[in-house]
């Protein structure tokens, strides 16, 4: 068992990739599975700017860190970026007391009430299905959003 610990993966170039942050973490050799107590992952692109911060009271995580299962007061936040196209990205951030993340994939599920908040936007959920990269959400079953209009620039006379 692991007390208050950080672990780090780094790139094979030597650039850190994420970091992980934990209160207690429990190793389960027979499903090669790694439990960890107050949670924080940190996510790392390739400029080394920090772009995610997921956290929770509790992870469940495989071998490789590949699927992660956040829960209790889980929340993933991804700042405010610039896209590989060079579109502006407004900070996301996904809460609820399930998040199901696949780290490579860049994909969050969870079958339990999410809240998503996207720059000045607020939609929850019953159910999430989101990805990162096609920047998708699906979201089901009780669906509300709050929408704020934006002011449309006027053109000069």
């Amino acid at each position: 068992m692991l007390s208050k610990f950080s672990v780090k993966t780094f790139t094979p170039e030597g650039r850190l990739k994420s970091e992980l942050l934990g209160g207690e973490a429990k190793h389960f050799p027979d499903t090669d599975t790694i439990e960890v107590e107050v949670v924080k992952i940190n996510s790392f692109n390739e400029r080394g700017r920090l772009t995610t911060i997921t956290s929770a009271n509790r992870a469940l995580s495989n071998a490789d860190t590949t699927e992660v299962q956040f829960s209790g007061d889980a929340k993933s936040i991804r700042e405010a970026t610039t896209d590989a196209t060079g579109q502006w990205q407004p900070k996301l951030e996904i809460k609820g007391e399930f998040l199901h993340v696949y780290t490579q994939d860049e994909r969050i599920k969870s079958h339990l009430p999410v809240t998503l908040q996207r720059g000045n936007s607020t939609v929850s959920a019953g159910t999430l299905e989101y990805d990162n990269l096609s920047r998708v959400a699906n979201l089901q079953g009780r669906v509300k959003a709050v929408l704020p209009a934006t002011p449309v620039s006027k053109e000069p006379s």
